[in-house]
């Protein structure tokens, strides 16, 4: 995107005019995919994470990806479609001695395979055992079905506002509407479901090898009188027992692997553990009856609309009302815009507040925890990240680090203070991580490092939290709220303090700052060794002056 701008005289008008436009530019990058209302989410934060639950009706947060409550109900579904995917991969694996050679080769669909089968066929190859100078003749077969469910949508015609909802925007919550659904709704989700079979068997005999190959795979495709195969009862005996010795072969290993699938839709007989071939042909039935149901399976994207743009919806804000300014009548597709903006930025001051009150609940439960081990615990105890494993050099480098350290005073030095990148990077003495939280490493060390924190959090919501939410909800041109409708959020001195959005920023004065006001990066400290999980040690993890680690 790229816009020429006219030289602006350096007065806060033009300065919101330019922020303006650079904000509705930046708004504008950042859509991935749309069609102008609707967008399609389909990054990381939603594809495939097993942790967020997008369902249709739910409200969802452009500006921070997080999911609000489901908003509408008794709704219907527009009609889905599928698409399906059956592929066969075999690859042929040659070893002798130490030695391996490897060919891989697709039949019966030219169709790759997916990620999640190609996952399978680079693992499948490795860790082979030989005996002496034998050649041994791995085998590795691969089905992959695969279903694509989209067009999942919601049917607007049949659904309706929660009656809670309806209730809020009737009495003119619309802070409390927009907190509890959302500037935006999940109208429309795409799922995949998947199930892969990989069958392996290994021979010294390379011709049995194919032939088993061969009849294995007539035998999947339902082929009973191939072209490959010679007409006569002979031939189709040794197929009949080609296929029965594959079926019982001590040295096949058979693994499924599902992705998607709706067990709860299991009946009698069903069954996805293969111990032949006739249980491989139940398999597939069986997997196939689980990856048809809409509302299970991995999400692929989502599509979200603005709540403004639903009937019901507007019409519980008033939209169609006219209102009256200066310079004529209110564009009710303005009042619309005004509306979607200022909701995300309300979004994204309640995200903010709530990071910032769950960090300092997070450090105060820390120190609850770490107050209440004995002092000669402490000192023999040492603090696991929280996502990062450990090594004995990183125990010695903790330490070396603590010697000749003592934590039963108040101490400024660098050297006492925490570093993310240094030998307390992956561990950390139950002692100096309790030194640490107290504040002993602060200017201001009357205080407790919890009570700064909550101050400087205190600060910000009543200097900047709360007086640009009172501004978008109070009055303008007679209209309960007018300011979500007719003003943007940057257009005033409460709310247009960018820094002041920012997770870290800290309120200074008149503005918000991102020079830290303490020492130590408490968040950091927290995040990486709050809630504690503690080991223990044979040696003192902390060798100091301290009386209480003696």
């Amino acid at each position: 995107y790229s816009a020429t701008f006219s030289v602006l005289k350096k007065t806060r008008r033009g300065f919101r005019i330019v922020m303006n436009i650079l904000q509705a530019l930046l708004v504008c990058a950042a859509v991935k995919e749309g069609n102008g209302i609707g967008q399609i989410i389909n990054d990381l934060s939603v594809r495939g994470n097993k942790n967020v639950v997008p369902v249709l009706g739910r409200g969802y947060s452009l500006a921070t990806g997080i999911f609000s409550s489901k908003c509408l109900e008794n709704w219907g579904t527009t009609e889905i479609s599928f698409d399906y995917t059956f592929t066969l991969v075999e690859i042929k694996t040659e070893v002798s001695g130490s030695q391996s050679q490897t060919t891989t080769g697709i039949e019966d669909d030219p169709t790759s395979p997916s990620s999640m089968a190609m996952l399978g066929t680079k693992e499948s190859s490795q860790n082979v055992r030989t005996s002496g100078s034998a050649t041994f003749n791995f085998h590795h077969i691969y089905t992959t079905m695969k279903v694509d469910r989209y067009y999942n949508s919601v049917d607007e015609s049949k659904a309706s506002l929660d009656a809670n909802v309806v209730e809020m925007l009737g009495r003119e919550d619309y802070i409390g509407v927009i907190s509890s659904c959302g500037p935006v709704y999940v109208r429309g989700i795409r799922r995949t479901a998947e199930v892969l079979t990989h069958f392996t068997f290994v021979s010294l005999d390379v011709t049995l090898n194919k032939e088993i190959s061969l009849a294995f795979k007539q035998d999947v495709n339902g082929i009973k009188n191939s072209d490959n195969v010679k007409k006569g009862s002979q031939s189709a005996n040794n197929k009949k027992k080609k296929t029965s010795f594959f079926a019982s072969s001590k040295n096949m290993i058979i693994t499924v692997q599902g992705w998607g699938l709706d067990m709860s839709s299991m009946e009698d007989g069903d069954s996805l553990i293969p111990r032949s071939m006739d249980d491989y042909d139940l398999v597939i039935s069986s997997a196939f009856k689980m990856m048809t149901n809409s509302r299970t399976g991995i999400i692929q994207s989502i599509e979200v609309v603005p709540w403004d743009t639903n009937a019901q919806f507007q019409q519980g804000l008033n939209m169609d009302s006219v209102i009256m300014y200066p310079n004529g009548r209110f564009p009710t597709f303005l009042k619309q815009m005004y509306f979607s903006n200022n909701s995300e930025h309300i979004v994204k001051l309640e995200q903010i507040s709530r990071f910032k009150f769950n960090m300092i609940q997070s450090l105060s439960q820390c120190m609850k925890i770490l107050w209440g081990m004995p002092a000669s615990e402490r000192c023999h105890s040492f603090v696991r990240h929280r996502k990062y494993e450990y090594t004995n050099s990183d125990k010695e480098d903790m330490q070396v680090h603590l010697r000749g350290k003592n934590l039963g005073v108040f101490n400024l030095a660098d050297t006492y203070s925490w570093q993310q990148t240094g030998a307390e990077q992956y561990l950390i003495s139950a002692e100096r991580l309790k030194w640490l939280l107290d504040g002993m490493n602060e200017d201001a060390h009357q205080d407790f490092l919890l009570q700064t924190v909550t101050n400087h959090h205190r600060d910000w919501m009543n200097y900047y939290f709360g007086p640009c939410l009172k501004k978008l909800s109070s009055s303008r041109y007679g209209i309960q709220g007018g300011m979500l409708f007719t003003s943007h959020w940057m257009e005033h001195d409460e709310c247009n303090k960018i820094t002041c959005l920012m997770e870290t920023a800290y309120w200074d004065s008149d503005k918000c700052t991102l020079v830290q006001p303490t020492r130590t990066d408490w968040i950091t400290l927290t995040q990486s060794f709050c809630m504690p999980e503690i080991g223990g040690t044979s040696e003192d993890t902390y060798w100091g002056t301290s009386r209480n680690c003696t």
